[in-house]
């Protein structure tokens, strides 16, 4: 699995959420209103249609990133680099 960082800039944060919340009920960290942290097993475009971000149809959530974390460092709660030890690629601390 594969930590993402999806930020949202539309208007329909709503849809995101839920979708969010919905598909990876246990495997997302909602880091600040617009933001999340969430692990899934694929790419960021993967990522990207499962939550309806983007779709071939063109029903699209929009303005949001979904980027992959291959590093990590800054500022934030413990419960944010919690969250981020135990669900890093390889478990805990990459092992």
């Amino acid at each position: 699995m594969g930590i993402f960082l999806i930020t949202h800039h539309g208007s329909q944060k709503a849809e995101l959420t839920q979708a969010i919340e919905t598909k990876f009920p246990d495997d997302h960290f909602k880091v600040s209103t617009m933001t999340w942290l969430v692990s899934f097993e694929g790419t960021a475009e993967s990522l990207s249609r499962d939550l309806g971000i983007v779709s071939d149809d063109g029903s699209n959530i929009g303005r949001t990133m979904v980027t992959g974390v291959s590093s990590y460092y800054g500022v934030e709660p413990v419960d944010v680099w919690e969250w981020i030890r135990v669900n890093w690629p390889g478990g805990p601390h990459g092992r």
